[in-house]
């Protein structure tokens, strides 16, 4: 979405333009106007919300827009926007309390409006404030694109993709479909029967050749299905299993009903496994006893179940992935320990201030002076802020979840659990789990849920 294209409609309300985000402010409301204009770029929406909590959701209508990889549509109070969007045709802030938004994946085009049915020529506003009752806002391709997908970088027009072939096949023709039978040895092929060269069969010679023992193929490179044939039964051993790498230990094979019939009273080979899984090295024992050590030595007390990646990073025993360097971690090849609660990712304040989460937190205007005994175990974050209480919320740890919780404040928390998700109002001391990305609003401050990948 490159091209923009803005339309105004007269009237009296207000509307702000910055590089990828737009606010109309229906009854030009200069609060949420002067949060817009002076956010950084990126976060303009998010200041918008901090500011409608500060002013205890007492503004005019508005409407927000950011268009950087999506389109984010927010609507407050009693306004209506539209769009050519299926998945948005329409979304109106009224009758709610707090503001709705909605969040339409990037697309070549996107139009949307607000009392737009009368907007005049193209403004080449690009940032600023002006005057306006509406507007027609026409998002498109980059000037000079078609709509067709884009070529792959450093790729000529006419070029295809296809898996490299193996040195010793490089002159072989390759058939373009797979062959239904062998021909007789010496039989010869009628030019009506055999297939055009082509490269669209590179992907399975490629395939076969890397199965291959490595002794070469004498084949005919003037008869294609004969040598696909002598490639194919070159890549099979006599007991009809394939061939592995070069240099490969050959696969134990199966023992055969017959001839190696195993006693009943057999151990089972603990090196046994399925060849078709590859499974990670096992954590090393050094890494399990310096994890171990740790709860002796951990302060804190917090002790969960853990699985521990090859590099030693503690996960939820359900994970798939590693969540600080993504390693795979295979159903059931990982052990479950017991390990001290690692961090679990870090709070990006609006301001750009990160707060690790290694410890519970109380979050307020002055927390040191909160002397609630329950309390007395948090970490204390001093963050200052119109409409922020004293003690306003806290930050709680679940096992391996993030709660937050607010602590009875005069004005109350909010979390927006995902990007273009419903706003969530906090009922005072119960606690609410949220994600990676969920975003929660304080008096006029917020901050974002880092997850522990964007922590490491």
């Amino acid at each position: 979405m490159a091209e923009v294209a803005l339309r105004l409609a007269p009237g009296s309300g207000l509307l702000a333009r910055r590089p990828r985000a737009l606010l109309f402010s229906a009854t030009a409301d200069a609060g949420v106007v002067a949060a817009f204009a002076g956010a950084p770029e990126g976060a303009e929406l998010q200041a918008v919300a901090s500011a409608t909590v500060a002013a205890g959701f007492e503004v005019g209508p508005f409407v927000g827009l950011s268009w950087d990889g999506g389109l984010r549509v927010m609507a407050f109070g009693d306004v209506a926007v539209e769009t050519d969007q299926p998945s948005l045709p329409m979304l109106s802030g009224a009758g709610s309390r707090t503001w709705v938004e909605h969040t339409v994946p990037a697309s070549e085009r996107a139009v949307v409006e607000v009392g737009g049915a009368d907007a005049e020529e193209a403004t080449d506003l690009v940032a600023g404030t002006v005057l306006a009752g509406g507007f027609r806002l026409e998002l498109g391709l980059a000037t000079g694109t078609t709509g067709a997908p884009a070529e792959r970088a450093g790729t000529p027009p006419d070029a295809t993709t296809s898996v490299p072939r193996m040195e010793h096949t490089a002159d072989l023709p390759q058939p373009e479909s797979p062959v239904d039978a062998e021909p007789a040895p010496g039989a010869e092929v009628s030019p009506a029967e055999e297939p055009p060269e082509t490269d669209s069969a590179e992907p399975v010679a490629a395939a076969t050749i890397a199965l291959q023992a490595p002794e070469p193929v004498d084949v005919d490179p003037d008869d294609p299905v004969a040598s696909l044939a002598a490639i194919q039964a070159a890549a099979v051993g006599p007991d009809g299993q394939p061939f592995g790498p070069p240099g490969a230990p050959a696969a134990p094979s199966a023992p055969s009903a017959r001839h190696e019939a195993v006693p009943e009273n057999a151990e089972p080979d603990a090196d046994a496994h399925d060849p078709d899984v590859t499974l990670p090295p096992p954590v090393s024992e050094a890494v399990l006893a310096d994890v171990r050590s740790a709860e002796v030595t951990d302060s804190r007390g917090s002790l969960v179940d853990a699985k521990l990646c090859a590099n030693g990073h503690a996960n939820p025993p359900t994970a798939a992935t590693c969540g600080v360097c993504a390693e795979f971690l295979t159903p059931g090849a990982s052990a479950v320990v017991h390990v001290p609660r690692p961090s679990l990712g870090r709070l990006q304040l609006d301001n750009g201030e990160l707060v690790e989460l290694d410890q519970e937190l109380l979050i307020g205007r002055n927390p040191d002076r909160d002397q609630d005994p329950a309390r007395a175990s948090l970490r204390r974050v001093k963050t200052l802020g119109d409409k922020v209480s004293r003690s306003h919320l806290e930050v709680r740890f679940q096992g391996w979840d993030v709660l937050v919780a607010d602590c009875r404040s005069t004005n109350g928390t909010f979390v927006v659990p995902h990007a273009g998700g419903q706003v969530v109002v906090l009922e005072p001391g119960r606690p609410q789990m949220i994600d990676a990305g969920a975003v929660v609003y304080f008096g006029s401050r917020s901050f974002t849920l880092l997850g522990r990948e964007e922590s490491a």
